[in-house]
């Protein structure tokens, strides 16, 4: 079996426009590999799901706890068209530590990493670094 093309996408900013070019290539097999995080994560993730796109959510929690709580229509959507994991037992809450452990697992998962906007001690770049620790592409470019 071909091994799909993935890709995480972390963003502090999104454009409607690439948020669309985006969903169209999910519809064309790309799966979306985030945190679930509010933002950018889940506007890949609504768009990969939206058009039967597959979606694979690392959340800071343990897989039975949905953060951000209001997410969790797009949390069962993600379930439907992919999967959650998390090395975090169940039952885990969101703590300030679990996130930058938890950005090594979707740095590593994908063929590539895309960045549109960080700041300089952001998650953002700890996630591209442990992705270029792992020979992965870093694909990255500014938001207008």
């Amino acid at each position: 079996m071909e091994r799909e093309a993935s890709l995480s996408c972390l963003a502090l900013t999104m454009t409607p426009g690439t948020a669309a070019r985006l969903s169209a290539r999910a519809k064309r097999g790309l799966a979306i590999v985030s945190g679930l995080a509010r933002g950018v994560d889940a506007i890949a993730h609504q768009g990969a799901t939206s058009v039967g796109g597959h979606a694979i959510g690392v959340p800071g929690t343990g897989i039975d706890v949905c953060y951000p709580k209001e997410y969790r229509k797009l949390y069962e959507k993600v379930l439907e068209r992919g999967a959650i994991i998390s090395e975090l037992p169940t039952g885990s809450h969101p703590a300030p530590e679990n996130f930058p452990v938890r950005n090594r697992i979707f740095a590593g998962m994908p063929r590539g990493v895309g960045i549109v906007e960080g700041k300089q001690y952001s998650g953002l770049l700890i996630t591209a670094r442990l992705a270029m620790e792992f020979g992965r592409e870093v694909l990255a470019c500014r938001a207008t």
